[in-house]
């Protein structure tokens, strides 16, 4: 198997920019973001109160992973910042210290172009050292020219394997990307959990029974798994479906045409708590804490 195999190639833009987010708030409606935090609860920011402190360029959206338009660039940001928030919550209600450390050593795994590192290297330089890896190239490629040089990026593959020696990082994230993957999702946990030092938390989204109650009421995300009806899936996606309950503990979708996000994955709380509790201790799950969507499995190892 070649190393291309192993590799996300995608179409990119590092030649182009958009401008820092404080540039882009135009009005008070734009100006306004709302998300739920870790104890599901509401919260409203004004954006301008934060959005001045990051004078970094924003990449266009064919550098952002589906998330928003052009026109909407700043709840691009918006997303990021709110992400970041509830993960500073997550590390101080769980994640244990240890004596002598100064930084938080954080790893985004699935960083893309640095959606949620840019803010750790905003609003938190002096208390964590952000690494970010992505099997795009070309994500990596973007951080490295339009982010600051304190970011440390690399590329990683498919093959369930990172660089780092055992219990290297305090914490660990990754943003929908456990919602794309179909197979060795237990080997990458495995991965991710030995590069976690003990007391060290893993924050990961997922789809969850609380995301499954969303669907409908999202039409984009509902006909975009209309779609999976075109492989020989054993559910039918209609509305009945994601009317009751979730039918199977995990249910992983295929995508027809969509050669990097293939696979559309679904956990209960119920697996998650049975399958990744055999490795992890699960600290919570908190519903619809990413983009008021996704919710956020928080773990720590075993």
């Amino acid at each position: 198997m070649d190393e291309k195999s192993l590799l996300r190639q995608k179409k990119s833009d590092t030649e182009h920019v958009l401008p820092p987010v404080s540039d882009l708030l135009k009005d008070e409606h734009d100006r306004s973001f709302t998300y739920t935090d870790l104890h599901g609860e509401s919260v409203k920011l004004d954006l301008m109160e934060f959005a001045y402190q990051d004078a970094n360029p924003l990449p266009m959206p064919i550098d952002r992973e589906g998330y928003c338009s052009q026109e909407m660039t700043h709840r691009f940001w918006a997303t990021g910042f709110s992400d970041w928030r509830n993960v500073l919550d997550a590390q101080r209600r769980f994640l244990t210290p240890v004596e002598g450390n100064k930084k938080i050593r954080l790893l985004d795994f699935g960083c893309a172009s640095g959606r949620l590192l840019r803010h750790a290297l905003t609003f938190s330089p002096e208390d964590v050292e952000p690494w970010g890896c992505d099997f795009a190239p070309a994500n990596i490629q973007w951080m490295k020219r339009h982010l600051p040089k304190s970011l440390r990026s690399f590329v990683n593959t498919a093959v369930p394997h990172l660089p780092f020696e055992d219990n290297y990082f305090d914490a660990v994230t990754a943003f929908s990307v456990f919602t794309h993957i179909g197979q060795l999702e237990e080997a990458w946990l495995l991965e991710l959990r030995r590069i976690t030092r003990p007391g060290g938390i893993l924050y990961l989204t997922v789809q969850n029974d609380a995301s499954w109650t969303r669907v409908l009421k999202r039409p984009s995300a509902f006909k975009r798994l209309k779609k999976a009806n075109e492989f020989e899936n054993e559910l039918t996606v209609n509305e009945e479906l994601f009317s009751s309950a979730m039918p199977k503990p995990r249910i992983v979708f295929l995508m027809p045409g969509v050669e990097n996000y293939s696979y559309n994955v679904w956990h209960s709380n119920q697996y998650i708590k049975d399958s990744w509790g055999q490795y992890f201790e699960v600290l919570d799950i908190a519903a619809n804490a990413h983009v008021n969507y996704q919710s956020v499995a928080i773990l720590r190892s075993r």
